[in-house]
């Protein structure tokens, strides 16, 4: 599904007519958006409730006085019979219809997009007015006071790439370096088994990413007073599960590996697209549709979005289930694929 498919506009038609028929109809064709539409005066109420909770993006209230706007704007031209002059009479117009768009002002990574899209459309409207005064304004309202900064939308996109980077990299180099010198075979060689070794080896590093997780989210808010609006424990489960997917696909590397600088180079070249594909930095709504659909299956991308969905927007664990769902199988699978090559790759 592409990106913006999923924001979810609702319009509310309280004029009713043809004109804002038209309109609507234009919202509808525009593949940004999953637009739904009513005509009940008494859902603007229901609807802020579902905006507050992310269950709607976008709400657009075509206002009742769309209804003076004439069908066509057509100027009518009469003769004076007595002076044989003349006469162009235009029809009463509204001169500022103001067509109100409410947002959850803390979906920062969709939000400038779609309302200066809606500008955009406004300002269409208008210059197919032939004629006529500027008719229709945008009235932009945010129903939350929570300020979402660039800063609140970096912070998550960090703690995620500093998860993959410490669970890829780090591990994948530990024991290729202890496999090239010969390391890990003395240890190997000890009352120790393989499942020992690797369980110390998954178990510190889930510890060292906590700390690592801790570090960042203590560094930023003291420093840029970034604040966590959701469950901690989400966040915790979600660095945990982003943690074991990244230590995985780090031992798979490492049992590909035969040195150190052969494993480094092969976990850049994984972990370097995702970190700048996957929405650390900025919204991945601005990445081709053809891309967008390739990075959202990436393990980085449901990771990003479930901290931030929880970090920026204090929404439930329940609501990173789509999520969930992307990064189980990664999980399963490269558990499944790690053992295998663990287990084969000499030592």
């Amino acid at each position: 599904m592409d990106s913006f498919a999923t924001s979810k506009i609702l319009i509310i038609d309280r004029a009713d007519t043809t004109v804002s028929h038209k309109i609507v109809d234009g919202m509808k064709e525009i593949d940004l958006f999953k637009a739904e539409t009513s005509t009940d005066y008494n859902q603007l109420d229901n609807a802020k409730g579902k905006l507050k909770r992310s269950e709607l993006d976008f709400i657009l209230v075509i206002p009742e006085t769309v209804k003076d706007i004439p069908e066509s704007f057509t100027p009518k031209v009469t003769i004076d019979p007595k002076t044989m002059q003349p006469s162009v009479q235009m029809p009463d117009m509204p001169t500022d219809v103001k067509m109100t768009v409410y947002y959850n002002e803390a979906n920062v990574a969709s939000n400038q997009f779609v309302l200066n899209m809606l500008d955009q459309v406004t300002t269409e409207i208008n210059a197919n007015a032939s004629g006529a005064p500027k008719i229709f304004t945008l009235d932009k309202q945010a129903l939350s006071n929570r300020q979402v900064r660039y800063i609140d939308f970096l912070v998550p996109g960090i703690l995620a790439m500093s998860l993959m980077q410490s669970g890829i990299i780090g591990i994948a180099v530990y024991i290729a370096e202890a496999r090239e010198k010969k390391i890990l075979k003395r240890i190997l060689a000890t009352p120790i088994d393989r499942k020992t070794f690797i369980a110390a080896q998954v178990l510190s590093r889930l510890a060292l990413s906590f700390v690592q997780a801790v570090i960042i989210i203590l560094t930023a808010k003291i420093l840029y007073d970034v604040n966590i609006y959701g469950a901690y424990w989400a966040v915790a489960v979600w660095a945990l599960l982003g943690t074991l997917v990244f230590l995985n696909i780090g031992f798979i590397i490492a049992g590909f590996s035969k040195t150190a600088s052969a494993a480094e180079s092969l976990s850049q070249v994984i972990s370097m697209p995702m970190m700048f594909l996957s929405g650390v930095f900025f919204s991945t709504d601005t990445l081709p549709k053809f891309v967008q659909k390739l990075v959202d299956i990436l393990p980085l991308t449901p990771v990003i979005d479930a901290l931030r969905n929880i970090i920026n927007n204090g929404e439930p664990f329940s609501s990173t289930l789509p999520q969930l769902w992307i990064v189980l199988p990664w999980l399963a699978g490269t558990f499944i694929v790690a053992m295998l090559v663990f287990r084969v790759a000499r030592d």
